[in-house]
């Protein structure tokens, strides 16, 4: 019999909780198909019990009789391997790493419940000549069942409780003859009656305590004032000219994500050039040659001064890759160079005067 079902999940991005809640959904499949016709046998799903600060998600939660069996479901679409320590990893891109093991998770859970059917055996519970009855000899087993289309490494150690999501009913079946067999007159485990059981599952399902769904407020980006966005104008990608993008902030300033190209576009701190517009270009004269007393010169027709990077409205040396007039003038093997400090490349300044 189904008792309970997961809780609705909130919407969310996570993709790891949304593989976690469908390896639940499979291994809860299995059960519905199952046990939902076995009146004597009742599954909880996603069941989370809280005691003061502490709680216990258990995620699957099968009782009868003679005792009871927690599934940990998780979510392995690879392969797994375990040591002989006990320590799980899983193969991801092709690299072993390390995750909490499960068992310890269902043990850790076993142990809440233990203290739960402990300290409600009062109202669940009858007594026998008198003298109340308890939980101290009622079995509870924990299997572990990953998913279906996850696998265990041939090499690796294969605990009893480890199985496939596909394969945790035969071993809950199997739990449950061997629980049953193990209660009784010549048995070391005690049982509880139908009714008691009944009361049982009644009571942890309304003690469930479901997750507060986590909401996180959504702070809307800042606004440029009106006059400054209209003056500023449309960001263009330097690449590819769309203005399709977001503005963004980098180590080294602002810049332009396009969403055409997937290219940067650095942008301009204020009073700088804006950005994706070509760097000016200035008349730049040369001062005229100075004539000495005794001979002189031929007159040479003066020629204007191209610079490898173009030079900006107030004299400096601009980046031939993104225009920045941001860096620092270094000395190399070669000759000067512009160390640019948006982009990080370097504007050689060696021969500055085109055509000389």
């Amino acid at each position: 019999m189904i008792v309970k079902d997961a809780d609705e999940m909130a919407t969310t991005a996570d993709t790891r909780a949304l593989a976690g809640r469908r390896a639940e959904d499979s291994v809860a499949f299995y059960l519905r198909r199952a046990f939902q016709d076995k009146a004597a046998i009742y599954v909880l799903n996603d069941l989370r019990l809280v005691r003061d600060d502490d709680a216990a998600q258990i995620d699957h939660l099968i009782i009868h009789d003679s005792g009871a069996i927690i599934v940990e479901s998780k979510s392995v679409t690879s392969k797994v391997q375990i040591n002989e320590r006990g320590e799980w990893e899983r193969l991801w891109d092709n690299h072993w790493r390390g995750m909490p093991s499960p068992i310890k998770q269902a043990e850790m859970q076993g142990e809440f419940l233990h203290d739960w059917l402990r300290r409600n055996r009062t109202e669940i519970l009858g007594k026998i000549i008198g003298m109340q009855k308890g939980f101290g000899a009622w079995q509870l087993d924990t299997l572990v069942a990953i998913s279906a289309d996850g696998s265990f490494s041939r090499t690796s150690v294969r605990p009893p409780e480890a199985h496939k999501a596909d394969q945790i009913v035969d071993q809950i079946r199997a739990l449950i003859e061997r629980q049953r067999k193990q209660t009784g007159l010549i048995g070391k485990f005690v049982s509880i009656s139908a009714a008691e059981t009944k009361i049982l599952a009644e009571r942890l399902h309304a003690d469930h305590r479901p997750r507060k769904p986590v909401t996180q407020a959504v702070v809307p980006p800042p606004q440029p004032r009106a006059a400054e966005a209209e003056a500023a104008g449309p960001t263009i990608c330097r690449h590819c000219g769309s203005s399709e993008g977001n503005s963004r902030k980098g180590r080294y300033g602002p810049y332009f994500a396009c969403s055409a190209c997937g290219k940067n576009t650095t942008l301009a701190a204020k009073g700088d050039r804006p950005a994706g517009a070509a760097p000016p270009v200035p008349e730049v004269t040369v001062p005229p040659a100075k004539v000495s007393a005794q001979a002189a010169p031929p007159i040479v027709e003066s020629t204007p001064i191209a610079f490898v990077a173009g030079p900006s409205t107030d004299g400096a040396i601009l980046c031939r890759y993104c225009g920045s007039p941001r860096g620092e003038t270094l000395k190399g093997r070669y000759g000067p160079y512009l160390k640019c400090g948006d982009c990080g490349k370097n504007t050689g300044l060696k021969g500055a005067e085109a055509g000389a």
